[in-house]
C-alpha cells in the first residue's frame, strides 16, 4: 500500500478544470458518465439493479485507473457524502463499493486517485482516513498572474484589437475564477458581434465584465421619473462616500437597471487583497450606507432601495464580530450556536 498514491482536491474554484488537467477532458468525462449520472439514470429501478449497476461502475473506474496509472473522480461529494446508521441505499453502496476497491490495490501498483470537491465537508470520514484521500491540495481564486494567463488562454482564438490590455482586465477581475473569465472573453465576443466589429475591443470587455458582474442590461426601464431621481441620489451617495473613503477606484457610475439592481456604482480593485483591517471594513460599511443615507437627506424618507446594501452591511458587521474578533466582546470567534446564544442574551438584556 506505500507506494499507491492517493490524492484529495479540495477546492473552492474550478475542481473540474483541475481534473481535466490532469486527466484530459475525454477521460474525465467518461468517469463523471460512470459515477456520477448513475443516480440519476438508475435512481428509479429495483434497488437490487441500482446497487448491481453502481457496484460495476465502481469496478469499471478502478480498472481505469489501473490501466491509466491514475483517474480522477469529479465532484465525489455526490457518491461520497456521509452515510447515517440508518441509511442503506445505493448510494451507500457505491461509497462502501469504492472503499473496497481503493483498499484492494496490489503494493507494487503506483496509482493517483483524484477526487475533486468543494464540499470537503460533506465527505465520509472513511474516504479521508490514511490510505484513501488523505492528502488535500486546497485550489484557491487566481491570483493576478494566474488570471493573466488564464485569459490569455480563453482569447487566444479570439481576434482581440491591439489596445486591448489582459493585464489591466486581469486586476479588475479580483476574486473572479477561471469560469468567469471564460464567460468575460465569450461574452465580449457576443458583444463584438453584435456591433459588427471585426475585432474585439476593450469596450466590448468592459461591457462583458460588468454583463457578469450586475447582470443583463434592461432595455425596457418601467422605473417613473420620481424612482429614477431617487435611484441617482442614491448612488451618488455611493460613489461621493466612496470617492471620500478611497478603499476601491471607481470605475462606472450608472442608474440603468441591471439584473435586480435599478444602479450600481461599479469598483474593481486594481490589486489583489486578502487582508483588510477594521478601518477598511468599517469604510465598506459606510459606502453601503451611504446610498440610503443620501436618500434620507435629500427626500427625508426611507426607502426599500436599501435592501441589498443593509444585507452585505449586516454580513460584514456580523463576521467582524462573530469571525475577525473586532468588537468588544474580545478575541474570539463564534459559531452558529454561540451566536443564537448570544443574540438571546443581548434581547434579554434590553
Amino acid at each position: 500500500m506505500k507506494d499507491i498514491k492517493i490524492l484529495a482536491i479540495e477546492s473552492s474554484c474550478d475542481e473540474t478544470a483541475a481534473a481535466v488537467v490532469v486527466n484530459g477532458r475525454e477521460a474525465l468525462s467518461n468517469v463523471i458518465s460512470s459515477q456520477i449520472d448513475l443516480h440519476t439514470l438508475y435512481g428509479g429501478v429495483v434497488p437490487e439493479i441500482a446497487s448491481r449497476k453502481h457496484i460495476e461502475n465502481i469496478n469499471y473506474v478502478i480498472e481505469k485507473a489501473l490501466s491509466d496509472a491514475k483517474t480522477t473522480l469529479d465532484e465525489i461529494d455526490a457518491i461520497g457524502a456521509k452515510r447515517h446508521l440508518e441509511s442503506n441505499n445505493e448510494k451507500d453502496q457505491t461509497l462502501n463499493q469504492l472503499l473496497v476497491e481503493m483498499d484492494g490495490f496490489t503494493k507494487d501498483s503506483n496509482v493517483i486517485i483524484i477526487g475533486a470537491t468543494n464540499r470537503l465537508d460533506l465527505l465520509d470520514e472513511a474516504l479521508l482516513r490514511p490510505g484513501r484521500f488523505d492528502r488535500h491540495v486546497h485550489i484557491g481564486a487566481p491570483n493576478y498572474h494566474t488570471r493573466y494567463e488564464i485569459l490569455k488562454v480563453h482569447t487566444n482564438n479570439k481576434p482581440i484589437a491591439p489596445s486591448v490590455n489582459l493585464e489591466t482586465l486581469a486586476k479588475k477581475t479580483h476574486g473572479f475564477n477561471g469560469a468567469h473569465l471564460a464567460n468575460i472573453a465569450n461574452e465580449a465576443a457576443i458583444f463584438a458581434v453584435r456591433d459588427n466589429s471585426d475585432v474585439i475591443t476593450e469596450v466590448h470587455f468592459d461591457k462583458a465584465l460588468e454583463r457578469v458582474i450586475a447582470g443583463l442590461e434592461s432595455k425596457n426601464s418601467t422605473l417613473i421619473e420620481k424612482e429614477k431621481k431617487i435611484v441617482s441620489y442614491h448612488e451618488a451617495g455611493h460613489a461621493l462616500v466612496s470617492d471620500l473613503v478611497g478603499i476601491c477606484p471607481i470605475q462606472k457610475i450608472s442608474i440603468v437597471p441591471r439584473g435586480q439592481a435599478l444602479g450600481y456604482v461599479l469598483q474593481l480593485p486594481d490589486e489583489d487583497r486578502y487582508i483588510y483591517t477594521k478601518e477598511e471594513l468599517l469604510g465598506k460599511m459606510k459606502i453601503l450606507l451611504a446610498g440610503k443615507a443620501s436618500e434620507e437627506i435629500i427626500f427625508n424618507h426611507k426607502s426599500t432601495g436599501a435592501k441589498d446594501d443593509l444585507k452585505k452591511v449586516t454580513e460584514i458587521a456580523n463576521q467582524m464580530v462573530c469571525e475577525y474578533g473586532m468588537s468588544n466582546l474580545g478575541f474570539m470567534t463564534l459559531d452558529g450556536n454561540n451566536k443564537t446564544f448570544l443574540s438571546e442574551k443581548i434581547q434579554d438584556n434590553e
